[in-house]
């Protein structure tokens, strides 16, 4: 969702900018097999597009990119027609795919423009440009900055609260998304709402692409409620201004059908991504990018409903479509294998999985080099599949490197990394190395805690690794307490009918039979029991 610079389509004196919008496909769909190992607890399915939503992206394949191509009437200085030029070729090659080349063109553009008009809006647009390549080239150590420093020139020329603002707000934003700070990103996303209500009035399509980003923000935190308020807004401006087929309007159903899916309403996500495909297939064709994407997100939903064959056969689709549009080495290709080999290795498959996994790393390795995050999810998610075959000695190593990736990248404090932690500390769990996996627990719940807030699913989940840590010590009453909050937490946050809670009963029941209450375990075992069988009815049913 990445917005022009300084101007927008109501037209201005600046030059044409990125826009990206974020039908993208997602470089790094963070798929974790949460769960205690000594109950073998199945994954809980909400974490599969919970965890896809907070996933890191790399190289950005497929975005849509929007590019209304204004060039500054600047005859006073010869060198600003090539600063234009330099400009439009970036576009242009950004549009085509070729990041490397548009990072190459949009570099010289900044430099022209630092000669030109060192403290300017031409060194604010190309530094939002440059920025904008390097967030698609997954290089966000250097896109951020970049927008930094745009935004700072706009408000030293006194353009704090102005649309220009606004806009390289809302690109800050996504960066700040993409690497986890969703406070950070919330902030932006709201402060960019405002100034755009204020100058354009709420009926707007620049407030409609703040709400969208507001969205995905909320999203990612487990503000559920108003994140939905905030994509039904933008779905309402976009479907009455651009028309209920428009390209934009698919990327708002996409936004809210993974929010659905996050709170375990499948069938209503189901119904929401195919209305988005269909608007894509019919805008861009059965061979674009943007609709492997949304093939993506729709398998992630037929994954999570138990649908494997279906989306296997939607992940296979998405990944013809990658390799063929954009070439067999591209990120985005592998991303897609990592999502696929998850699948594979669901139903049995492990061996296909393991090769698709190894194609995979290679891939990222030869384009994004071997200290990349998108390098990162890879071996954590093949290390997630060994460890539920339960290979530990071949996951310890692939968890490891993983973490130390992530927290170079990252700092200790970010959820990817807590994710990382919270595997490794299953293999120890698996292993019997309690003194191991406590400190690996405690740490990613802190992160979880920090950052979701203290009632979110993923806290759920490590308290349940924790509850088996102390089971296994014997320190049965702390056990007790934390398979209690879990639920508590569990239930709140997904309901009354969801497998994690199922297994999150299972394995409280689990402990009631260590300690002799035989009776309170087999109330518990029989409460798995319903849920288990709600649930399959439920998703059977599509309702």
């Amino acid at each position: 969702m990445f917005c022009a610079s300084s101007a927008d389509a109501r037209g201005d004196d600046s030059i044409a900018s990125l826009r990206l919008g974020s039908s993208r496909l997602k470089q790094e769909s963070v798929r974790a097999r949460e769960k205690p190992t000594r109950s073998r607890r199945s994954a809980p399915v909400w974490t599969l597009v919970f965890l896809c939503m907070i996933g890191v992206s790399s190289a950005k394949a497929g975005q849509s990119v929007s590019a209304p191509g204004r060039l500054t009437s600047s005859a006073a200085k010869p060198n600003s027609d090539t600063w234009a030029r330099q400009i439009s070729d970036g576009l242009a090659a950004y549009k085509k795919g070729r990041y490397a080349e548009a990072e190459r063109q949009l570099s010289m553009a900044l430099k022209q423009a630092e000669v030109l008009d060192p403290d300017g809006s031409k060194v604010a647009d190309s530094a939002n440009d440059l920025g904008a390549a390097y967030y698609s080239e997954g290089k966000y150590e250097l896109a951020k900055p970049l927008l930094e420093r745009a935004r700072e020139i706009r408000q030293k020329l006194g353009e704090g609260e102005d649309a220009s603002v606004a806009q390289i707000e809302k690109n800050l934003g996504e960066v700040e998304i993409a690497e986890g700070r969703y406070s950070e990103a919330e902030k932006l996303f709201r402060h960019a709402a405002e100034i755009d209500e204020k100058t354009y009035g709420r009926d707007d399509l620049e407030f409609a692409s703040a709400s969208q980003g507001l969205g995905e923000a909320l999203s990612a935190t487990g503000k559920y409620t108003e994140a939905g308020q905030e994509f039904d807004l933008a779905l309402q401006i976009r479907g009455k201004l651009e028309g209920g087929s428009h390209s934009d309007v698919a990327q708002t159903l996409r936004g809210k059908g993974l929010l659905l899916s996050a709170e375990g309403k499948y069938a209503e996500a189901k119904e929401l991504l195919e209305r988005a495909i269909d608007i894509d297939e019919r805008t861009h064709g059965a061979g674009d990018p943007v609709l492997a994407n949304g093939l993506n997100d729709l398998a992630l939903v037929d994954a999570a409903m138990g649908a494997n064959p279906a989306a296997e056969k939607l992940f296979e689709r998405a990944l013809g479509i990658a390799e063929k549009t954009l070439g067999p080495q591209n990120p985005g290709v592998a991303a897609i294998m990592t999502t696929l080999a998850g699948v594979y290795c669901s139903q049995g498959k492990c061996r296909k999985a393991h090769h698709l996994f190894e194609r995979a790393l290679a891939i990222d390795e030869g384009a994004l080099g071997p200290e990349h995050p998108a390098v990162a999810q890879v071996l954590n998610e093949q290390a997630a599949a060994l460890e539920r075959e339960r290979h530990y000695e071949r996951a310890l190593p692939l968890y490891e490197r993983a973490l130390a990736i992530r927290k170079r990248a990252f700092g200790p404090d970010h959820l990817l990394v807590a994710q990382s932690e919270y595997g490794l500390a299953v293999v120890y769990i698996g292993k019997r190395q309690y003194e191991a996996a406590e400190p690996l627990l405690r740490d990613a719940l802190a992160t979880r805690q920090k950052a979701l807030g203290p009632d979110h699913p993923l806290v759920a989940v490590a308290l349940v690794g924790l509850a088996q840590i102390y089971a296994a010590r014997k320190q049965y009453a702390e056990a007790e307490s934390s398979y209690q909050r879990s639920l508590e937490i569990e239930r709140a946050a997904l309901g009354p009918v969801n497998p994690a809670i199922a297994d999150t009963l299972e394995s409280y029941a689990a402990l009631l039979r260590t300690l002799n209450r035989g009776p309170e375990a087999d109330l518990l075992a029989a409460r798995a029991m319903v849920v288990r069988a709600q649930w399959n009815e439920r998703t059977s049913s599509g309702s």
